[in-house]
């Protein structure tokens, strides 16, 4: 399997792969398992290595168990605070929509963000 140094430690090294949905996941290996000593690089490592890795970080499935779900009542919502009802309204000033959507970018990144925090704090408190 191809993987990417991500962190040397001692006797261990962390490295990142990709799953079957193309979401990155860390992995513990013993060090003398890597062909290379150098960090951010791509190597191959044996299946053998990966079956007896340990998981590593943070399981986003505990903090995000519904996925991040955008609500398009939110989204109007945001629309209509900003002035945007109808499509003329766009027509009209095109930098609304974009200060729009920068206003719900900024909110729904403190509120993941906060929820972060919150379950690390909850569930990772112990290891910190």
């Amino acid at each position: 399997m191809i993987v990417k140094v991500h962190k040397l430690s001692g006797k261990v090294a962390v490295v990142l792969y990709k799953d079957k949905h193309d979401v990155y996941q860390a992995v513990i290996i013993d060090r003398k398992d890597l062909v290379s000593e150098r960090r951010d690089i791509f190597i191959e490592v044996s299946d053998d290595v990966m079956e007896k890795s340990t998981p590593y970080g943070i399981d986003w499935n505990i903090v995000f168990p519904d996925g991040i779900v955008i609500d398009p009542g939110t989204v109007q919502n945001y629309m209509y605070e900003h002035g945007v009802v109808a499509p003329e309204d766009l027509r009209s000033n095109n930098t609304i929509f974009r200060d729009m959507l920068q206003t719900y970018v900024r909110s729904m990144f403190a509120n993941l963000y906060n929820k972060v925090m919150k379950v690390i704090m909850e569930d990772y408190h112990d290891i910190l």
